[in-house]
């Protein structure tokens, strides 16, 4: 399907291919690490222009505050454009959107766990819970995106949207364009042979004349006889 910049990065709606999820997904790396690396120690620095020890003054103060809603903005963007594609992505094969939310769902439900054993008194319990839950929130994130970088998508229509992504042709249109493609072809040749094959007809005038013709040799006789009567 065609999508639209604002809708290829801000729309849960719709379905993308592969490739598309793959310039999205490396471009938006490539600007977090500029940004982490640029952009970041600088507004850092910024918000934190007053002197140590010194009470701040209104001027820090404000320059904190843009500075830290700047950072806020971005980081929200950022993760608006990642739900986003990856809901398009898991679209694209049949999944709901909410699956990308399962390795997050995993890591919070070991969390509120390893808590609740730490408040009854086991705490090493906890900790290693703690730690499995980590573990497999973060091989179950990086399983997901292997499954949305290298998976094919359906083809054709699915229960999400209806269309499929403009990257890979659709199965049936080809099949069906090859039939009649074929089709045409071989409709002059198949008429050609039939025509061949087929007897020919002779028409009422051409009987007629087969009926009265007589040979030359035949005529030359009756008038001699003619003649000679």
């Amino acid at each position: 399907m065609n999508l639209s910049v604002p809708e290829l990065l801000f729309a849960f709606k719709g379905r993308i291919g592969r490739g598309s999820f793959a310039v999205v997904f490396v471009g938006q790396l490539i600007f977090n690490l500029v940004y982490s690396a640029l952009f970041m120690p600088k507004l850092t620095a910024l918000g934190l222009a007053a002197p140590t020890g010194a009470p701040p003054s209104l001027d820090a103060l404000r320059t904190s505050l843009s500075a830290s809603l700047l950072m806020m903005a971005i980081g929200v963007v950022s993760l608006w454009i990642s739900l986003a594609i990856q809901a398009k992505r898991l679209h694209d094969f049949g999944w709901s959107g909410w699956w990308q939310g399962a390795p997050a769902a995993v890591g919070l439900g070991c969390g509120v766990a390893c808590g609740l054993l730490t408040v009854a008194g086991f705490k090493a319990a906890g900790v290693l819970l703690a730690l499995l839950g980590v573990a497999a929130a973060g091989l179950g994130g990086l399983g997901l995106l292997g499954i949305m970088l290298f998976r094919k998508g359906d083809p054709g229509e699915n229960a999400f949207d209806g269309e499929e992504p403009d990257e890979r042709p659709r199965p049936q249109e080809a099949a069906a364009s090859v039939r009649v493609e074929a089709r045409e072809t071989a409709a002059p040749a198949a008429q050609a042979v039939a025509r061949a094959a087929a007897p020919k007809r002779v028409g009422v005038a051409d009987e007629i004349l087969l009926m009265t013709y007589r040979p030359p040799q035949d005529r030359r006789a009756t008038f001699g006889r003619r003649t000679a009567a």
